[in-house]
């Protein structure tokens, strides 16, 4: 009886996930179809993210359509910038993307003039970083007004086999600024260091990923299906 049991359920979330997995690829075709050549385009030049593919992409084009952000701080480029452009074309929007890699800078404007997703609403920078003994942060700070802010970068120096956290959006966070929704992609000394801000806990609400919700038997959490960890300001 359990034996059937267990083949039933795997049978079930074989369909459900075969099924989801069209519905997002739709989805996103949907809402901009070059994407998916800017996504091959990236995946040849040896993207690492590429094979998130659509979750990642669906995770942000949903929280993109139901946020509705005007000012958008990419932290950390590349799958997500091409869909941050996508949504900036789309609904007069703009993006501040910081990267500090020169070689993936390059690599990932270029896919997105090949792609027709380049445009003056986008301000794309290379910067330096910088590392105290907080944590790492890029050179320039978070444009002010971001309402919408995406954590992937920079690189987190380690010490001790122990990765630091990103200090970009906690500064921002200790400097006034409130955005409507932030999104960590893993990070999770990133999350940490957020979740033991005063402002955060009594400002915002937390939704851990998927595999952290049900690990933590979270799960109104887990059914959202979210691949980042998200904070959205009450």
């Amino acid at each position: 009886m359990h034996k059937i049991i267990q083949f039933i359920l795997s049978t079930f979330f074989k369909v459900y996930s075969k099924r989801l997995h069209s519905f997002k690829l739709n989805s996103i075709n949907h809402f901009c179809p070059s994407l998916f050549k800017f996504i091959e385009s990236l995946t040849n030049e040896g993207a690492v993210g590429a094979g998130q593919h659509p979750n990642r992409t669906f995770d942000v084009m949903k929280l993109l359509k139901k946020y509705k952000p005007h000012i958008i701080q990419e932290l950390g480029s590349g799958l997500t910038t091409g869909v941050f452009a996508a949504y900036c074309q789309k609904y007069d929007a703009k993006l501040y993307s910081y990267e500090e890699n020169d070689k993936w800078h390059s690599v990932t404007k270029k896919s997105l003039t090949a792609n027709n997703l380049y445009s003056q609403s986008i301000r794309y920078l290379c910067l330096d970083v910088i590392e105290t003994d907080e944590g790492t942060n890029f050179s320039m700070p978070i444009q002010r007004g971001a309402d919408f802010i995406y954590v992937d970068g920079p690189y987190c120096k380690k010490h001790n086999g122990d990765r630091f956290p990103n200090m970009d959006i906690v500064n921002y966070i200790r400097d006034g600024g409130r955005p409507k929704i932030i999104v960590v992609d893993g990070r999770w000394k990133s999350v940490y260091k957020l979740l033991s801000e005063e402002t955060i806990q009594g400002q915002y609400h937390f939704v851990p990923n998927a595999f952290s919700a049900l690990s933590n038997l979270k799960y109104s959490h887990f059914l959202k299906l979210m691949h980042h960890n998200v904070f959205v300001r009450k």
